[in-house]
């Protein structure tokens, strides 16, 4: 049985709840075990039943297959793992013996070699290498590489046949013998191991750089132009190569690996197997062009002048050149085929270069003067548009900010000033059971029917931090499928990762975080701040959020509200007034001018805001 096969047969669900875990449903199949059984906390440790898998969104493990379990939840090495999961599968040895497909070889192997035999075969390697042939050269080979790598050649040939006459040492365990037969070409005198894997078990042997290739003689190859090389001997070999970088990857951290496998089928899959390690692996990658070579020994023939540009000219991975190369035209035309995210006030889509983008939007303004409002009226906008909206609210419960779209819809379709949010809240009017009222049913079914499908509210209780809140958005994507746009109401609210932190280094911490989500996500993070040390008669500036450290300087945009007043206004009385007139300021604009002043009235008893 093979182990992909293996793998299917025992399920993680079913192998956690016979073990005594706790079970959860946590969404459309998808389980919690809690507590987690690597850190202790809850919530977070996900069992996907679909693919077999576990996840955890904490990050205080990697995931993975049942035996990823095994091993970084049981702390069983890969040999125990496999020989549990056997057990568990009802897998006897002498019935039906467990293949690893990474140990297929397309070459004739004879068992590993016992001390006379390494004996003998150290004397071969010795005298093969005594004698000349021109065989290497035409390979493109030079003298120093040939000494080496003790390349050696038999005018007689070898046991295995007359035509066997290049030997080729990878270790003393294992040496190859090629052909002059093209139809017969190689046989190997033991096991088959992976060329050069010294660099990975010491590091310090090589620069930044490790090729790996397929052929023998494709890693000589790098290793004339003195570029360190490896060959799989095998493309079979990948898994163990794979499992090699797996045990020493925490020295592997800095290295970039050069894929350099053939040019055909084997080569392609080959690469995409390890490109998909190596990402898991959090290792960087590149990949050698090979300019319609079969591979690299044909390129160092054909062309070692050209062989070394391409080398000199790789994109490495990550930078410009290969993102211009591979993924900007991809990624324009993710861009071309999005669609506009309107906040629906007009004024503030054209100032922001069309909408909203993906990054950080920064909203603050003193308290009660309707960041809330503003911030759900255009939640509540986009969602109208079909797009996902997940918003936090970490202050106000669900039944209130669902009361306060309602009665925003309410005004917006017949008008009514005298029908406040506490009227919906308190489900009367006039004196009447507002609900059986046909204007309200219209209102509820018009949202329901609307925003309602596309607006998911996450209703705070104030212990929410923002890992525990990249949590929830990692768990919204993994049930809808969607990226949602992020509302966060507000930052002050979030509680800190660590209670030893000031306001000061909190924010700031929460803002890079908002930040990164954005990036990586590629959404827009609509967040809520309140100012500090601010009243009603200061124009705002950054001033105000200075207290916020980092959103200056790190958000996208940053807005800003504050009362529309003239200098001898009473304060109170503009406040009081219905509309109450609002300024909307645009302090930072990374898309769009970097200052723009948008007016605007407001009724707060309905939670509308309108630009004029």
């Amino acid at each position: 049985m093979h182990l992909e096969a293996l793998k299917e047969k025992v399920k993680l669900l079913d192998y956690v709840k016979n073990n005594g875990g706790q079970i959860e449903k946590a969404g459309q199949n998808v389980y919690r075990l809690n507590p987690c059984p690597v850190c202790g906390h809850k919530d977070h440790f996900t069992i996907y039943p679909e693919n077999n898998s576990y996840y955890s969104f904490s990050g205080c493990c990697e995931g993975g297959s049942i035996i990823d379990f095994m091993m970084e939840v049981e702390k069983l090495n890969q040999s125990q793992a496999i020989e549990k999961l056997k057990s568990l599968a009802g897998v006897e040895q002498n019935k039906e013996p467990f293949q690893d497909p990474g140990r297929e070889q397309r070459n004739q192997d004879i068992p590993r070699l016992n001390p006379d035999e390494k004996k003998e075969t150290k004397a071969l390697v010795e005298k093969a290498a005594n004698n000349h042939t021109d065989y290497y050269y035409k390979r493109g080979l030079t003298e120093k590489t040939i000494k080496n790598y003790n390349l050696g050649y038999l005018p007689g040939g070898h046991k295995y046949g007359p035509s066997f006459k290049y030997v080729l040492p990878v270790s003393d365990q294992f040496v190859i013998l090629r052909s002059d037969n093209d139809q017969d070409r190689y046989r190997n005198i033991g096991n088959t191991e992976i060329f050069n894997s010294r660099y990975i078990k010491d590091p310090s042997l090589t620069g930044r750089q490790i090729f790996i290739t397929e052929g023998f003689f494709d890693a000589l190859s790098l290793e004339e132009l003195d570029l360190p090389a490896m060959a799989l001997n095998s493309t079979a070999m990948s898994e163990t190569l794979i499992n090699m970088v797996r045990e020493y990857k925490d020295k592997l951290k800095e290295k970039l690996f050069v894929l350099a496998l053939d040019d055909d089928q084997g080569g392609w899959e080959t690469a995409d197997k390890l490109k998909t390690a190596l990402r898991e692996l959090k290792l960087a990658y590149a990949e050698l062009d090979l300019k319609g070579y079969k591979d690299v020994n044909t390129f160092l023939q054909e062309d070692k002048e050209g062989l070394q540009k391409a080398i000199d000219k790789m994109p490495l991975k990550g930078t410009l050149y290969e993102y211009l190369q591979e993924d900007f035209e991809l990624d324009q035309i993710k861009r071309i085929n999005e669609p506009d995210i309107m906040t629906g006030l007009p004024q503030l889509d054209r100032n922001l270069g069309g909408g909203l983008y993906p990054g950080l939007y920064v909203l603050g303004a003193i308290s009660s003067l309707g960041k809330t409002a503003l911030a759900l009226q255009v939640a509540d906008k986009i969602a109208e548009q079909g797009l996902n909206v997940l918003f936090f609210s970490l202050e106000m419960g669900r039944y209130e900010m669902t009361c306060r779209s309602l009665a925003r819809v309410l005004f917006e379709q017949n008008g009514h000033r005298d029908i406040t949010t506490g009227n919906v809240l308190k489900t009367s009017y006039n004196g009447q059971d507002l609900y059986s009222q046909a204007f309200f049913k219209k209102a509820l079914e018009t949202y329901k029917e609307g925003p309602a499908r596309h607006m998911a509210l996450y209703e705070g209780n104030f212990d929410l931090d923002i890992n525990a809140l990249k949590q929830q958005v990692d768990e919204y994507i993994n049930i809808t499928g969607k990226k949602p746009v992020i509302f966060v109401d507000y930052l002050q609210v979030l509680r800190p990762l660590d209670l030893r932190m000031s306001e000061k280094q909190h924010i700031d911490l929460t803002i890079v975080e908002l930040k990164r989500i954005s990036r990586d996500l590629d959404v827009p993070v609509i967040a809520i701040s309140s100012f500090n040390r601010a009243n009603y008669k200061t124009d705002v500036a950054f001033e105000a959020f200075k207290e916020s450290g980092a959103i200056e300087y790190t958000a996208d945009v940053v807005l800003a509200m504050q009362l529309r007043k003239n200098e001898d206004d009473d304060i109170s009385e503009v406040k009081n007034r219905e509309p109450r007139p609002l300024e909307l300021v645009l302090l930072k604009n990374r898309r769009g001018r970097p200052y723009e002043v948008i007016a605007m009235d407001y009724w707060p008893k309905q939670n509308y805001f309108v630009e004029i």
